[in-house]
């Protein structure tokens, strides 16, 4: 059996994680709706508690309302001596659909409902039918079964100074509310930690919550990091011990149990996750309730098909839900009232140091990191969710094969083009690869070769901007300081997976049914220059046309290339190379991608010399990896590539180093 390493783990997670930061200030409510395929949308089978309400109490109400007016009470209340009519009936006394929903605690709650009365009234000099509107407050109790009290009538809209509620009884927050309701969290149960960032525990919070934190390893499932059990359930998991191919075991899961997936998360890495379903166990504990009382199948909430509305789709509580829970586990690991002053600090420490916002952020999150012992890639998530937007350039972790990757070297924007984290500057080779197969227009960009991958980067292919090093190529400081006026911006998205069901008597992690995915913004410059196409033209019309003898010519253009050299930069012997100087050796695409990439030819030489050599490739398979190197990944070494070849899920070319 193979168990991963809590390093393989860190940097698969750190991976995974990027994606969700990149879009997380967008609130769901607010967000753009993805393209999609056909003339309908999948949503969940869910029900608003409003439609609950009419088809379970409707008729309750109203008689509470004839309960008033035989009291007199209604009378009163409308300013009149008296109503003719001795019971008020549904067509005259009418319930407004449309209701507002205020949270009190985890299971209370009130709700502000509309009636339109009309009914025949008298006074000392008038009589007769008049309309009213009156605003009535039910103040619910949804714990075991759900009670209510009727709590009021008035004909004045009432003021609410508490967390509003939606349809379905999530709460609508925004990333301040999120922060609040992370403290007044703390606040209930744990007051203390909110004065010493040494108490912050998830477990202990947990605890004090009455939920029990354990570990399993789901039963062939990868993607559910942890899932939180509001009653008694039964799950599959491997045994201990086991391996992936053997039998599952059944356990018992009592309710108010935090379940941490092992095959997805290291216990030693399962903070995050035991906040993530702490915030869910507070806040969402009336969205499960309604959908229990509702739904005759308890085990899932099933999907239904929507007719699109010109991407004005109806917004899917699930994602909703998550959303807040997601922005809510941060903000319970790292509370304003404690992080921000430590923000600030380093902040004005570091700007001693350098005059460069990136860097700047960049030495806030290791000082934070050293203090706290929080992931990286979560503090630069924090400090741009507490509104820190220039750490968008700081702390970019670049994936560079499955198991680990790098952070990128600081840089700095301007503020006007990043309007949202959505957009980033940012893009590893496995996604740029992606792109570059699905999206047509960012293939035509690249494919005029004016553009090269370099330090997480999309970046016109100018000397003004890049620089060949010992190292690889690098941007120049000022292209490092106005990545907006040299690299290409790219933007993140979500969309639902549609087969994902959502399971009534637990909240699971998001990654089970959210797939991220980025896409291409098109922005930048163009080198369109003439006299670059002419003097292009100029350099290709003195090489040779025989393959061999056009090596030779590239290798001294490209600074006199030794052919010891040129087999080290293309990991193969020196003999090897002099086979390909020779007039009668026929390349095939590997070799040719060798040559391009160990003399980092640009690519409208590239285009020529697979011309010269015979070599054509195709748009699809391990051509179109080919194809992105040639136009992107050109100035990288043969490992970097090899490692995008080998991402992409083909063998890497063999290295003789």
């Amino acid at each position: 059996m193979y168990d991963m390493t809590r390093e393989e783990l860190a940097a698969a997670v750190e991976a995974e994680e990027r994606a969700w930061l990149s879009t997380d200030d967008i609130h769901p409510y607010k967000s753009r709706v993805p393209q999609t395929k056909g003339n309908t949308v999948s949503f969940p089978k869910i029900t608003k508690f409003s439609t609950y309400l009419l088809r379970h109490y409707g008729a309750e109400i109203v008689e509470e309302i004839n309960g008033l007016l035989y009291d007199g009470e209604l009378a009163a209340i409308c300013g009149v001596d008296g109503f003719y009519s001795q019971q008020l009936t549904h067509d005259r006394c009418r319930i407004d659909p449309r209701m507002t929903f205020w949270r009190v605690n985890k299971y209370e709650f009130t709700a502000d409902l509309v009636v339109y009365l009309k009914a025949s009234v008298y006074g000392d000099d008038y009589s007769g039918v008049q309309s009213f509107t009156l605003y009535v407050s039910l103040d619910f109790c949804i714990d075991d079964r759900m009670t209510y009290e009727f709590g009021g009538v008035s004909l004045r809209q009432p003021e609410r100074d508490r967390m509003k509620l939606d349809d379905y009884l999530i709460p609508i927050l925004s990333i301040r509310e999120v922060n609040a309701a992370a403290e007044d969290l703390w606040f209930e149960y744990l007051p203390e930690a909110l004065h010493d960032y040494k108490l912050l525990d998830p477990f202990k919070l947990a605890d004090k919550m009455g939920l029990e934190v354990t570990y399993h390893r789901l039963y062939k499932n990868t993607k559910t990091k942890s899932m939180l059990f509001w009653f008694d359930s039964e799950i599959k998991v491997t045994p201990e011990g086991g391996d992936n191919e053997a039998p599952p075991i059944v356990v018992k899961v009592p309710a108010g149990t935090i379940l941490i997936n092992e095959n997805a998360v290291h216990r030693d890495r399962a903070r995050l996750n035991v906040y993530h379903e702490c915030f869910h166990d507070e806040y969402h504990w009336l969205f499960y309730q309604l959908q229990e009382m509702h739904n005759n199948d308890l085990r899932k909430i099933k999907r239904t098909r929507k007719t699109k509305n010109q991407g004005r789709e109806p917004k899917n509580p699930l994602t909703i839900l998550e959303w807040e829970a997601k922005q809510g586990s941060r903000a319970l690991m790292m509370p304003e009232r404690i992080v921000r002053p430590l923000i600030e600090q380093y902040k004005s420490e570091e700007w001693k140091i350098h005059n460069h916002a990136g860097r700047v952020f960049q030495g806030v999150g290791y000082s934070i990191f050293e203090l706290m012992d929080i992931p990286k890639y979560l503090i630069r998530g924090r400090m741009i969710q507490l509104g820190y937007w220039q750490a968008q350039g700081a702390l970019n972790y670049i994936q560079t094969n499955p198991l680990s990757g790098r952070y990128i070297e600081p840089f700095m924007f301007s503020r006007e083009s990043c309007p949202s984290t959505a957009h980033t500057f940012v893009i590893s080779p496995e996604e740029s690869l992606k792109l570059y197969e699905k999206n047509e227009e960012y293939r035509a960009r690249l494919d005029t070769g004016d553009y090269v991958y370099v330090e997480g980067h999309v970046c016109l292919s100018d000397p003004d901007y890049i620089v060949q090093t010992p190292l690889g190529p690098r941007m120049t400081d000022w292209a490092n300081r106005h990545v907006d006026e040299c690299c290409l911006r790219f933007e993140n998205m979500y969309e639902v997976d549609e087969n994902y069901e959502f399971h009534l008597n637990s909240i699971n992690s998001d990654e089970e049914y959210n797939r991220h995915y980025i896409d291409f913004v098109a922005q930048g410059k163009e080198l369109s220059e003439k006299e670059a196409m002419e003097e292009q033209s100029k350099v290709i019309a003195t090489l040779p046309e025989k393959p061999g003898e056009a090596l030779k010519a590239l290798m001294k253009m490209s600074g006199n290339i030794t052919i010891e050299k040129m087999a080290e930069r293309a990991l193969v012997s020196a003999g090897t190379v002099k086979n390909w100087r020779k007039e009668e050796y026929r390349y095939d695409p590997e070799t040719a991608i060798r040559i391009i990439v160990g003399l980092h030819l640009p690519p409208w030489i590239s285009m020529w010399f697979l011309q010269t050599c015979g070599v054509v490739l195709q748009y699809r398979g391990l051509h179109i990896i080919y194809r992105n190197i040639i136009v992107c990944h050109y100035m990288d070494t043969l490992s970097e590539v090899n490692s995008l070849i080998e991402a992409a899920g083909f063998d890497r070319m063999s290295e003789l180093r």
